[in-house]
């Protein structure tokens, strides 16, 4: 810690002020001779420090020639100062952050340092702890930017006899080092450098090093550089100082990369392409034969409606330039199930409303079928009899393993057999039914006679009415449901005798 002063005889230290909120006293005396001594009192203030001084001193990473010492403290800048045990002068460093690794020191020595808030104008006191470097003699390295490499001895020594060892400095950028001096024994002890990070590593021009040429000011070819030292028994010299700094890495070159979600899909789904990219911010996609065929979003989603193998381009580029990948990805679109099926009839009559569905359904696998009265079937082409006159809807889902489901309908008219009367001596038939226009009616009649044929919807009102005069034998008439201007739909023909009306359902499509 800083001393304020050394006082002896009737001197006196008068009124001082310790800011760090502690002081320390030592006195001294020798073995003869006392006086009264003295008499002082002190008083303390509670008020918080207007620039508090550090706190919690450490050190880590202690090496044979650097340390990394460590403090708390909630200044924007601090006051580093450190020396030796033999009473150098403080060197001082002005530092932004609460962590400085000291380079060039002496091995095997003991260091004082210490540190202090800089608040504005203001400077704290000094809060100070103290390490001891140990003797060279395994491998180290030094992991900073920029330093003092200097021998064992450092700034004020020489190095030691019988000296071995290795020193690697390992930066985040090539290195610059530059030799201020360098001075020792010749052609006994050697510097051996390294462009790189074991004594594996190719040598520098000109090393081994010995004498007083050194080797000067070098960059090395990546982010360290290895220094082996050896002396001999006898004989030492002033050794060598030298400083370093290293360039900061610039940006990286991105490496374009990518993957996909699965490439097996169904018809109309798409295929996300999943961006791995390092070191890139922007994107250009180029994807032929899909939709879209370009991108620029980091994971575009794409869609292929054809199985093949597609060409797929992403150029990823960032501050450190761009990269460009070609890819191949292997397409599998597989089809959608379509439901449909055919019907023997879509007007049935009780008691024989029996109702025969062939399944014409495309890459399906299994069916579910409703037939709209509670019944349902699972069966490929099922049937089935209704019982109870009515309008039915019959569903049909067709199911892909893969793809999904497809739906298709239908409307069933089943009607009651006592509600049609039949003129026995007539034969009465409508063809084609259903029909889409124009429908042929035949009436095969026993004897001749005046009659009418009538047209109704299915509430009764009356559409058209046509005499006829039947003969014996077969009577053909036509009629145009388009002709009529009728909607599509279900309609009724009642043949009206003098003695019977028979009625027949007709069914019209447009």
């Amino acid at each position: 810690d800083d001393l304020i002063g050394v006082y002896t005889g009737t001197s006196t230290p008068g009124t001082i002020t310790a800011e760090s909120g502690s002081v320390l006293i030592e006195f001294r005396s020798d073995c003869a001779t006392t006086n009264p001594g003295w008499t002082a009192s002190y008083t303390s203030s509670t008020a918080p420090l207007s620039c508090p001084v550090p706190s919690g001193l450490y050190q880590t990473g202690i090496l044979p020639v650097s340390a990394s010492l460590h403090w708390s403290g909630s200044a924007a800048n601090y006051l580093l100062r450190y020396r030796d045990h033999t009473y150098n002068p403080w060197s001082y460093l002005t530092v932004a952050d609460t962590l400085e690794v000291l380079t060039g020191l002496s091995s095997n020595s003991e260091y004082y340092w210490g540190v202090a808030s800089i608040c504005g104008t203001d400077t704290s006191s000094f809060a100070g702890s103290m390490f001891t470097t140990p003797a060279i003699s395994t491998p180290f390295t030094i992991s900073k930017c920029d330093g003092t490499f200097r021998d064992s001895g450092g700034p004020m020594g020489v190095y030691m006899n019988s000296e071995d060892y290795t020193c690697t400095i390992d930066a985040t950028g090539p290195i610059t080092m530059s030799f201020a001096s360098f001075a020792i024994e010749n052609s006994y002890d050697f510097l051996y450098v390294y462009d790189g990070p074991t004594t594996a590593s190719p040598q520098i021009i000109g090393s081994p090093f010995t004498g007083l040429v050194g080797p000067g000011s070098f960059t090395s070819s990546g982010n360290s550089i290895t220094f082996r030292f050896t002396s001999d028994n006898r004989t030492t010299d002033s050794g060598w100082e030298a400083e370093w700094n290293c360039t900061p890495p610039g940006p990286s070159i991105p490496t374009a990369s990518f993957t996909t979600s699965s490439t097996t899909i169904c018809y109309g789904d798409s295929i996300q392409l999943v961006n791995t990219s390092v070191d890139a911010d922007t994107y250009n996609w180029v994807i032929p034969g899909a939709s879209p065929t370009t991108s620029s979003q980091t994971d575009p989603w794409v869609l292929f409606a054809t199985s093949g193998s597609y060409s797929i381009e992403l150029i990823a580029s960032g501050a450190g330039g761009s990269d460009t990948l070609m890819q191949t990805v292997n397409v599998t679109v597989l089809p959608n199930p379509a439901a449909s099926f055919t019907e023997n009839a879509d007007t049935l009559f009780v008691p024989s409303a029996t109702l025969y569905l062939t399944n014409t359904s495309t890459d399906a696998s299994t069916y579910y079928w409703d037939f709209g009265d509670g019944s349902s079937s699972t069966d490929v082409n099922p049937w089935h009899n209704y019982s109870t006159p009515g309008q039915y809807t019959v569903l049909l889902v067709a199911y892909s393993s893969s793809c999904g489901n497809d739906s298709a309908f239908l409307t069933v008219e089943v009607f009651s057999a006592a509600d049609i009367h039949e003129e026995q001596i007539v034969d009465f038939q409508i063809s084609p039914n259903p029909t889409i226009g124009e429908t042929s009616i035949t009436l095969n009649s026993r004897y001749s006679g005046h009659s009418e044929l009538i047209l109704t919807d299915t509430e009764g009102r009356i559409i058209r009415v046509k005499p006829l005069q039947l003969q014996p034998g077969k009577n053909t008439f036509l009629i145009d449901f388009n002709e009529l201007g009728l909607a599509a739909g279900n309609y009724f023909l009642r043949l009206s005798t003098n003695s019977s009306q028979t009625t027949r359902p007709i069914v019209f499509r447009k």
